[in-house]
C-alpha cells in the first residue's frame, strides 16, 4: 500500500529515505534506466486483468489512503488468522484500525489525537477492500501468502516492508481510483533491487493489484525489464542498488 514514511537523519551519518521515497524522486536516474516505463504503463492500463467489479466508494477521497490501509490489515489479520474478513473478531478489527491510525498519522500524531474515531462507512469499506483482496488472492490460487515480507536496506534506502509475497511473486497493491502509474512499478523494482542485494527471497514476478478498481497488472521481471528498458533484471537491478550505495558514498565524501 502507499506508505507514509520520513526521512532519518543521523548526526554524522547520510540521510536514509524510504523506498517509495527513493521510487518518487530522482527523476534523471529512473528516467535513463527505465526509458520505456512511461509507454509501458499508458498500454498495459488499456489492457489490465480484471478480477472483479469496481466499488463505488462510500467515503470522502481525503480518508480513502487510511481506508485503504485499514483494508489492508484487514485482509493481513484474515491471512495470519485463517478466519473471514468479515468474521474478523471486533477486539482484532480494532487493532487494525489503530495500527492503521498510526502508521498513516505516525505515532506521535497518533498520541496526539487518542480519540479520534473511524466511521462505520469507512469500516464497511475497509472490510470490502480486505474482502476483495482475499477474493484476488483466492482466484490466482495463491495459497503461500506472506504479509509485510521484510526488505533489507541498501545504502542510502532504509529497511522497508512489502505488501505480499507469494512464492516467487512480490505484489504491490495500490487502492486509489487511479489507473496504474509508473512509478508503481519503480517502487517494486526498488524492492527486487534490495532482494537482489541482500537474496533473501526468489523474486521472478511481479503485479500491481488495485482491489478498489478490481484489477490487476502482472508480468514476468525477465519480461517487465524487457520491456522497461531492454535489458535483463540483473543489469537493472544492479545498476539501481549501484546507484543507492554511491549516492551514500558522495555523502560521506
Amino acid at each position: 500500500m502507499g506508505r507514509y514514511e520520513e526521512q532519518r537523519t543521523i548526526v554524522g551519518h547520510p540521510v536514509v529515505i524510504s523506498e517509495r521515497e527513493f521510487a518518487q524522486t530522482h527523476a534523471e536516474f529512473w528516467h535513463q534506466l527505465l526509458p520505456m516505463a512511461e509507454s509501458y504503463v499508458r498500454a498495459r492500463n488499456r489492457h489490465l486483468g480484471r478480477f472483479i467489479k469496481p466499488i463505488k466508494a462510500l467515503t470522502a477521497a481525503n480518508v480513502r489512503g487510511l481506508v485503504n490501509e485499514i483494508g489492508f490489515r484487514l485482509f493481513a489479520a484474515s491471512v495470519a488468522t485463517g478466519v473471514a474478513v468479515l468474521r474478523l473478531p471486533v477486539a482484532t478489527v480494532l487493532l487494525c484500525i489503530d495500527d492503521a491510525l498510526v502508521y498513516v498519522l505516525g505515532a506521535q500524531h497518533r498520541t496526539a489525537f487518542p480519540h479520534l474515531d473511524v466511521t462505520s462507512h469507512e469500516v464497511i469499506e475497509a472490510q470490502n477492500i480486505g474482502e476483495r483482496l482475499g477474493v484476488f488472492f483466492e482466484k490466482a490460487g495463491q495459497r503461500s501468502i506472506a504479509t509485510f515480507p521484510q526488505f533489507l536496506g541498501c545504502g542510502r534506502v532504509d529497511e522497508c516492508v512489502g505488501d505480499v509475497l507469494a512464492g516467487d511473486v512480490i505484489f504491490e497493491i495500490k487502492a486509489g481510483e487511479r489507473n496504474f502509474r509508473a512509478i508503481d512499478l519503480r517502487q517494486v523494482l526498488v524492492y527486487c533491487a534490495l532482494n537482489f542485494a541482500a537474496k533473501s527471497y526468489s523474486i521472478e514476478r511481479i503485479c500491481l493489484i488495485n482491489p478498489r478498481m478490481g484489477v490487476f497488472l502482472e508480468e514476468s521481471l525477465d519480461d517487465l525489464c524487457d520491456e522497461l528498458a531492454g535489458r535483463p533484471p540483473s543489469d537493472i537491478l544492479a545498476d539501481i542498488v549501484e546507484f543507492i550505495s554511491d549516492s551514500v558514498e558522495a555523502d560521506i565524501g
